[in-house]
This record gives structure tokens, C-alpha cells and sequence, in this order.
């Protein structure tokens, strides 16, 4: 498309020619309006380097910000219609909506399935998947979000998004039964974005990195522009430059992360060899920005977990940033590991799942009393936090209440599988926790010839399965002296589990055959030492450890 612009025929995209439209017949008058694709020569790259590093700048000045998602479509209406309709319940109105109960013409409109198939239509448009938008919605004074001829403020979309995202609606809009272009939904971006706008007021020292962190998902053309178009949002002294290589950019940032900061949070940020682009050829303790998978246990700070943060970190680089020595102590080895959790969603009956559960202890003496072998379950399964979901409060530990989730989780996720279940978890206490085999065969019998049986079940399992689907590229393990824990899907037999000085949580190391140097696997839950519980025992000698 070709418009006049200061005398001049530029070409433009057809969704900036569509808003220039809108914006034409719908302003009052004349006004200034910045608009990036406009204003600055895409092909100068020290023009390009120059605007990039004001861009914080002009969203902040701007009287109002402008969120363009596209012309509208036949849906639109409906979905705007709904996203009212939620902002006007009060919290706990909101949490008491069954995504269970949805049906097609519900009676109740906030229950409609077709209104729910537009509104995840509105979180797929390509706006919500850009990594650029963030700054324009963390910095603006005011920010208008416009579809068409629908409009309606920033605040309330960010609002219901957070509802979403922490509410057994996540795993609603993520059935690709019901949702055919779930891949491509982003509804949680407004949330991750007012969180993002919380830590840039408070200017956090590990600003930078919670904003990697929150954009993981998010796309970029250029894989250095994941870090660049987060630098003010991290009020970090990083000037872009384009001349230099992903790699350089990626390994650049994470050495001024440690150096700033002395945060070593980003060890956690790492996700095994699955999760890095091997054109980069990146040292195993530098995160790939570029990959977009929501990796690790999906908590951006951890402040939850104490595992060593009371040591203080101690720690050098290579003078060809290649080799990262931290000082650190070996807790366990892995000698057991299991499907990883998306899997085991799918297939719970899975054979190497119950066969490694029923290898751990029965019982054990943790800082929060004697707990059983199927409460160290289902509490590593969820991280062992909890949430309070009309307000979005995260609890550790969590709740015991959630075990009650728990059992009927189980008992749900064997009715509705596709395979004739081969394996039965084993209960080994009086506590009544895991189902018995004649009880999960009869349930599956009976939701069989009973759908409100089971809708009444699965609701009742929603609690566990909202928290156990919050991280699912991971995999449970089991260690030589019986722990219990979960990490990246990547770990495997023979990797060892290690606190590092100064990070809140254990991570894995995996060694590298024919050196005394290790590879970084990544970040880990490891029931029992997430509380400094190692720091407090006499026999603890920490050494210097050379990851590449």
C-alpha cells in the first residue's frame, strides 16, 4: 500500500495503511502521531541503533498511546462484548464461572462458546505476539486498545487477561478440541505486561532479566531485538548494536546481568540443549532469548525459594566469555527420571511414572513436619505453591487443600484417557491420598454413562490442574538417596543436582565426558531443599565449578 507522508510516496503495510484509515475518519481535528514503521529508516542501522534507544522515551512522553490490533471481523463485537461483560463481575463472581459448563447458546452469555471462540480469536491477532509492544503499554500514561470500530482501555484487558491466566481458563483455551488456534492465542500478554509495568516502577536490580524472563514467548525478526526491545524496560546501560552477532548480543547481556546485578537467577533461564539454537553456538550457562517456549518453572523471580540464596555468590568468567566458574555444592545424583509432565497429563498411567514413585520413601522429615510419599508428589508437581485466585495471590507451601484436587485430578485424568489403563498408582499410607485401582476403575466406568458425573469431576480436578499445567516442559526425577523433584525436560540419568551460592533454587549440571568441566542442564524443584534446609547441615563443602 502507498501513502503520502511529507510529500513523499512511502510504502506501508496494509494493517498501518487500515489504521491510518480509521485514525483519518475517526480524529477531531489535527494532532501529532509517532508511529515507529513511519519514523524510523528501517534499512540505517545507526539510525536504526539510535531510535531504538529513545524508543522508552517517546512511549513515556506521549500524551496517550495507541494499540492497533486490525479491521475487525464478524467476531469482534462479540468477543469486546465479553471482555465487559468479565470486567464488570466483581472477583469473586468472576472465579465462580465453570469453564466446565461451557456450551454452545448458554443461556448465561459469560458461558456462550461462541463468544469464548471470539475472544480467543482477539488474543491470536499478531499484535499480542510482538515483543516491541511491551514498552508501549509498560510506558504509557494512557493506552487505548482499538479493533475496528471497538475500542476499550488497556487497564480492562490487562484485567481479564490476568483472570485467565490464573484461573482454570488457562487450560480451557488451550483444549485444541474446542480452540483450533490455540498455538496462536495471547491472552496472558496483558498480564505478563502489567507485571512487566510493576517491576519497571519498583526499578528492581534484576529488572532486565524479569523482562527477558516475561518476553520469552514473545516474536522478534531479529533474535538481538528480544534483548533490545527490553533495555529501558530493564533500565539497562545497553546501547543496540547491530553490528555485533546473536551470539555476542546473548552472552554481552548475560555478563552484564551477573555483573549488576550478582543475581544468579539467570542460571535458572537455561533449558538444556532442546531449548538453544545451535547456529549461536552458545556456552550451556547463556540463555537463547531467541527461543520462545515458556521454559522453567515459570516463577519470574523465585522469591518464594531460599535454596542458597543466603550465601553470597562467588563467581568468574573466562576471559573469552566461554567458561562461567560458580561456586557451588553437589546435593544428589539422578538415577530415575519419568515421562515429562506434558505427557504425563496425556497419559498419567504411564508405567515409569508409578513404577519411580513407588521407589520413594514412604515417609519424610522435611522443615514442615513428616510428610508422605504422595504429598512430596503432588506438592513437586505444583512447585508446592498455591494460588488464591480471586486475587492471584501465589502461596508456599501450598495449600493442604490441593491434594483434595489432587486425588480427584487423578481419578479425571484416568476416565477421560484414550488407552486402557495398564498401570495403577500404588497408596502406600492410611492418608487416603492416591485412589486404589478398583476405585479409578469404577470411575472410569461411571463417566462413561454419566457426563455430568464427569463435567462435576473435572471441575473438581481444575484446582491441581490449573497448577500442575503452569510449567510443562519439565520432568520428574527421582535421586540416589531418594529425593523427589522436577526439572527441565532435557535432564536425563547421570546428571547431578547442585546448589549454587546465591540462587534460590537447586539446578542440574550434567558432566562433560573426558573434562572435570560441566554443562548447565538448568534450574530444578527438589522437595526438601528449596528452604536452605542443605545450608543448616555440618558436612556442606562447596567448590568452584567450571561450566561451558
Amino acid at each position: 500500500m502507498t501513502i503520502l507522508c511529507n510529500g513523499e510516496r512511502v510504502e506501508v503495510t496494509e494493517n498501518l495503511y487500515d489504521f491510518l484509515c480509521y485514525w483519518a475518519s475517526n480524529q477531531e481535528g489535527s494532532s501529532y502521531i509517532w508511529i515507529d514503521a513511519l519514523c524510523i529508516d528501517q534499512h540505517n542501522i545507526s539510525e536504526q541503533s539510535h531510535q531504538v534507544n529513545i524508543m522508552g522515551q517517546i512511549y513515556s512522553a506521549a500524551d496517550r498511546v495507541l494499540v492497533w490490533l486490525g479491521p475487525e471481523d464478524d467476531s469482534v463485537y462479540l468477543a469486546f462484548d465479553i471482555v465487559e461483560r468479565l470486567n464488570s463481575l466483581e472477583p469473586q463472581a468472576r472465579s465462580a464461572l465453570n469453564p466446565h459448563e461451557v456450551t454452545t447458546d448458554h443461556l448465561n452469555l459469560l458461558l456462550d462458546l461462541t463468544r469464548w471462540k471470539a475472544l480467543s480469536h482477539l488474543f491470536s491477532r499478531t499484535w499480542f505476539s510482538r515483543a516491541w509492544i511491551i514498552q508501549e503499554a509498560v510506558f504509557a500514561r494512557s493506552c487505548t486498545v482499538i479493533c475496528g470500530s471497538h475500542t476499550t482501555s488497556w487497564d480492562t484487558l490487562a484485567n481479564i487477561s490476568r483472570f485467565l491466566a490464573t484461573s482454570s481458563w488457562t487450560t480451557f483455551l488451550r483444549n485444541p478440541a474446542v480452540f483450533e488456534d490455540n498455538a496462536d492465542q495471547w491472552y496472558n500478554t496483558p498480564a505478563r505486561l502489567a507485571a512487566q509495568h510493576k517491576t519497571w516502577k519498583g526499578s528492581h536490580k534484576d529488572g532486565l532479566l524479569y523482562a527477558l524472563i516475561r518476553a520469552r514467548p514473545s516474536a522478534c525478526q531479529d533474535p538481538r531485538d528480544k534483548v533490545y526491545s527490553q533495555l529501558h524496560l530493564g533500565q539497562a546501560d545497553i546501547f543496540p548494536d547491530y553490528n555485533l552477532s546473536e551470539s555476542e548480543v546473548y552472552i554481552n547481556t548475560a555478563m552484564y546481568i551477573l555483573e549488576r546485578s550478582g543475581s544468579m537467577l539467570l542460571l535458572t533461564c537455561v533449558e538444556g540443549e532442546a531449548f538453544q539454537t545451535p547456529a549461536f553456538c552458545l556456552p550451556s550457562w547463556v540463555p537463547d532469548w531467541s527461543v520462545q517456549k515458556f521454559v522453567g518453572l515459570r516463577m519470574t523471580g523465585y522469591r518464594h525459594f531460599h535454596a542458597a540464596i543466603r550465601r553470597s555468590p562467588t563467581y568468574s568468567v573466562s576471559r573469552d566469555k566461554r567458561v562461567l566458574d560458580v561456586e557451588a555444592v553437589k546435593l544428589d545424583d539422578i538415577v530415575e527420571t519419568s515421562d515429562k509432565k506434558e505427557n504425563l497429563r496425556a497419559n498419567l498411567h504411564s508405567p515409569t511414572f508409578w513404577h519411580l514413585i513407588s521407589r520413594l520413601p514412604s515417609t519424610y522429615a522435611t522443615t514442615h513436619g513428616i510428610q508422605s510419599r504422595e504429598e512430596v508428589v503432588w506438592r513437586t508437581l505444583t512447585t508446592n505453591r498455591g494460588s488464591v485466585l480471586a486475587d492471584c495471590r501465589a502461596q508456599y507451601p501450598a495449600p493442604d487443600g490441593l491434594k483434595y484436587s489432587f486425588r480427584d485430578w487423578i481419578l479425571w485424568r484416568y476416565a477421560t484417557s484414550l488407552e486402557e489403563p495398564a498401570t495403577f498408582p500404588i497408596p502406600s499410607t492410611e492418608h487416603n491420598i492416591l485412589p486404589t485401582q478398583d476405585e479409578l476403575e469404577d470411575t472410569c466406568k461411571r463417566a462413561a454413562n454419566d457426563p455430568a458425573y464427569l463435567t462435576a469431576l473435572a471441575h473438581r480436578a481444575s484446582l491441581f490442574d490449573l497448577h500442575y499445567s503452569h510449567a510443562m516442559l519439565q520432568r520428574p526425577y527421582r535421586t540416589k538417596k531418594g529425593h523427589f523433584g522436577i526439572g527441565t525436560q532435557c535432564l536425563r540419568e547421570g546428571d547431578s543436582v547442585w546448589l549454587v551460592s546465591g540462587c534460590r533454587v537447586p539446578v542440574i549440571f550434567r558432566p562433560i565426558e573426558g573434562s572435570m568441566r560441566h554443562r548447565l542442564v538448568g534450574g530444578s524443584y527438589l522437595h526438601g531443599f528449596m528452604d536452605r534446609e542443605a545450608l543448616n547441615q555440618e558436612d556442606v563443602n562447596f567448590e568452584m565449578v567450571s561450566l561451558e
